[in-house]
């Protein structure tokens, strides 16, 4: 996917096609340009330790004219030393996944991440603060035939990022770029304004110090996640040196219902009775749990528990959820996605009138659902049952089954999720409402809810009350 998107047409490699590039856009032979992509590096150092800037604004100064970086970031992309390039394939595979559609390449260099977004459909803005970068960047763009805006936010404003447009990406990416800034909770606060609702940060972090990069000012995530609830954010994901941030205030967890919390003395039992399930926890973890009496966010635990990690947290907490021994309740949407619900039916037709009911009565925003009933050959059709009722009704004059009605109806619908039900089921009014913001974890593909029966009047439906085979 790198070598696919920034390699020129006719060029054998990710690294001659790099470096003729560059060559070509300074007026210089491809031999004088790889040599001085091979000594960036050690020449940033020097640069770097003989300004010793220590001021905001001398940093500042430092990266609007350091012209070295021109070869080094051609040199890093090629992936000639190391493969450590490749993370941001893995920010585009996060864009996707979160469906972003604009996207800002934060402290974009030469242009090469933003290449790539470009390249799978995203409309791109690049912002850097070195204007010879900055128009390298532009060149190559108009080179290949490809959009992107171009801004400078740094302009007259120091070394932080002034102003950028607010609420106006859906994603924003900030590769390698933190370590080099004096304040960067300042601008992950301005980052964090120009997302829009749920918008997402990627941003990846060198590991540790590096002697060969002096530049880099601090290593310590902590010294951004610290800060995520002022900014407005909260942490998505946490994997080695990358930090996916998101705005809003996050999941809120809780213990399954029906779990119980009994201590020990090296921590305590997590206990099911039904079924009969147990499961010993050291103390931290007893202790962790303990907390989410009603529903806490991990930043929320986090600020109770001393010497507890946001990242810590947050991956226990997950780690349970997807145990099923938390319940992770996903924050309300600012936007509803319009739902197409379908139902097939065939006969029936009392209760698929109330299914229909229950339907126009949930708790979801009208101009945003339609309901599809397909009628699969029933005798007597169900239209008579469904009159005055807002809803679209699919009649097959012959039987085609469960699955192709819904295939049927998928077919025909207007909504960007789909949500099936039955037409013997009758919908609690916050159906939607409960299950639809899970999809918004880029993790979560397929959604459903319980399937509880109804009053018991008989003893089989009181069987079915407490064991129903539906009820998973």
């Amino acid at each position: 996917m790198w070598a696919s998107a920034l390699i020129l047409p006719g060029q054998p490699s990710l690294r001659t096609s790099l470096v003729a590039e560059l060559a070509e856009y300074l007026g210089r032979s491809v031999e004088q340009v790889e040599m001085c992509c091979r000594a960036a590096t050690d020449e940033l150092a020097r640069a770097w330790r003989s300004a010793a800037p220590s001021t905001p604004e001398a940093i500042s100064a430092f990266y609007r004219q350091a012209d070295t970086y021109l070869y080094d970031l051609t040199w890093w992309h090629t992936l000639s030393t190391d493969d450590s390039a490749l993370i941001q394939v893995e920010a585009l595979e996060t864009a996707l996944a979160h469906h972003a559609r604009t996207v800002l390449d934060f402290g974009s260099g030469i242009g090469s991440l933003g290449l790539l977004l470009a390249r799978h459909g995203l409309a791109v803005t690049l912002a850097e603060v070195n204007p010879r970068l900055n128009a390298y960047a532009c060149w190559r763009f108009e080179r290949r035939g490809l959009r992107a805006e171009f801004i400078d936010p740094w302009a007259g404003a120091g070394p932080e990022a002034g102003p950028l447009p607010a609420h106006a990406f859906d994603f924003i990416a900030a590769v390698d770029v933190f370590e080099h800034l004096p304040n960067p909770r300042a601008t992950l606060t301005t980052l964090a304004e120009a997302l829009r609702p749920d918008g997402v940060i990627f941003i990846h972090l060198p590991p540790g110090p590096d002697a060969a990069r002096p530049m880099h000012l601090w290593h310590d995530p902590v010294v951004l996640l610290d800060h995520l609830s002022a900014a407005g954010l909260w942490l998505e994901d946490a994997a080695g040196s990358t930090l996916i941030l998101r705005r809003g205030e996050g999941p809120r967890y809780a213990l399954n219902p029906g779990l119980e919390l009994l201590p020990d003395e090296a921590g305590g039992v997590l206990l099911s009775r039904h079924p009969l399930i147990a499961m010993r926890l050291n103390q931290p973890a007893f202790d962790l749990l303990g907390h989410l009496d009603g529903r806490r966010t991990a930043a929320e635990v986090v600020a109770e528990m001393p010497g507890l990690s946001l990242v810590d947290a947050v991956t226990f907490l997950d780690d349970c959820a997807r145990r099923r021994l938390v319940v992770k309740h996903p924050p309300a949407l600012e936007e509803w996605p319009f739902v197409s619900v379908i139902v097939p039916a065939r006969g029936r037709p009392a209760q698929t009138r109330a299914c229909v009911e229950s339907l126009l009565a949930l708790d979801y925003p009208t101009d945003r659902l339609e309901i599809i009933v397909v009628d699969d050959a029933s005798d007597p059709p169900l239209a008579p049952a469904l009159a005055g009722l807002p809803v679209r009704t699919l009649r097959q004059e012959a039987n085609i089954g469960q699955s192709a009605a819904r295939n049927l109806a998928a077919a025909e619908a207007r909504g960007d999720l789909l949500a099936f039900t039955d037409n013997d089921c009758v919908a609690d009014p916050d159906w939607l409402r409960a299950l639809v913001p899970h999809l918004d974890d880029p993790a979560m593909e397929l959604v459903g809810g319980r399937v509880m029966s109804p009053s018991p009047v008989d003893s089989v439906a009181a069987f079915e009350a407490v064991r129903s085979p539906l009820d998973m």
